[in-house]
């Protein structure tokens, strides 16, 4: 027994319809590929892989191990200098292929993965001088005092993912120097928590515009102890320093220096001081009262 033909206007409605399914799907296939293909490199992921935002957007994302957020806020990211690099560019340690993907993850290859990540900085920057310059600086193997906490590099003071230029962007430049607390302050809780003179300290915590962020006075790469004779804050060099901004400097000018971090010191060894501040703060007080009434 012979099967039926199709006939033609059967043959006709299933071509019709393939061709509408495939106008349908289409432009949505291409419109998905392009996406990809115009995806920031951090986003795209890696060959015979998926993109690492696909885990790592997920705001909920934490490594109990490790006791840290593995969330990565894409729009920081496309705000940053590194917006063009893919995330292996720097964690150049991490497994591609689908069946290795991360290693189990513990406290020593969370550290192992940062330390990696971190020192891939020289990579595409060239950091001779100022890698040379730090080794020597108080922040450098060289002049490590044992005990210290570990000493910085690169990521901690410039940032991981956020990292922008600021010579560049001036907006983040003017957030940048108001960051004090969080580059220096991290790992000098107290000194900057003295770092409250009237003119300096306390107006840059306010964010005044024109106050000097710690890295002004005692320098960046090439910061020193302060008791050092390298040190921007000492002897001679302080008026120098001083002079950056106080045209005149000399120094007798310099000795009001000695507040910008003793000022608590000073008041409470001298009840003088201490008055004086009581005054001040008075005024102060009721100067901000006049202007909320008004």
């Amino acid at each position: 027994m012979s099967s039926k033909k199709p006939s033609k206007n059967v043959l006709k409605s299933v071509v019709l319809s393939l061709f509408f399914i495939a106008a349908y799907f289409l432009p949505v296939g291409l419109a998905a590929a392009a996406d990809v293909a115009n995806a920031p490199p951090f986003a795209q992921g890696v060959p015979e892989n998926m993109g690492c935002l696909v885990c790592h957007a997920d705001p909920k994302l934490k490594n109990d191990r490790l006791k840290q957020s593995l969330y990565m806020n894409k729009d920081v990211m496309l705000k940053s200098s590194h917006k063009e690099l893919a995330c292996q560019d720097c964690h150049t340690n991490y497994k591609t292929k689908p069946a290795e993907e991360h290693e189990e993850e513990t406290k020593e290859s969370g550290k192992v993965y940062a330390k990696i990540a971190r020192a891939t900085c020289g990579d595409c920057h060239d950091h001779e001088k100022p890698t040379q310059t730090m080794e020597k600086s108080i922040h450098g193997p060289e002049t490590k005092i044992e005990g210290d906490a570990k000493l910085p590099d690169c990521v901690d003071c410039h940032g991981p993912h956020d990292i922008r230029n600021p010579k560049k962007d001036k907006k983040w430049g003017k957030e940048f120097k108001l960051s004090g607390k969080d580059v220096c302050g991290q790992c000098h809780p107290a000194e900057y928590k003295a770092f409250n003179d009237y003119y300096h300290g306390r107006a840059y915590k306010m964010s005044a515009v024109g106050t000097p962020a710690c890295w002004d006075c005692h320098g960046t790469h090439d910061i020193a102890k302060v008791d050092s004779d390298k040190s921007r804050v000492k002897g001679e060099k302080l008026v120098k320093t001083c002079g950056q901004c106080h045209d005149g400097s000399s120094e007798t000018f310099v000795e009001y220096a000695q507040l910008i971090h003793g000022r608590q010191d000073m008041m409470d060894n001298n009840p003088v001081w201490k008055y004086i501040n009581v005054v001040i703060d008075f005024f102060n007080n009721l100067t901000a009262s006049a202007n909320t009434n008004y």
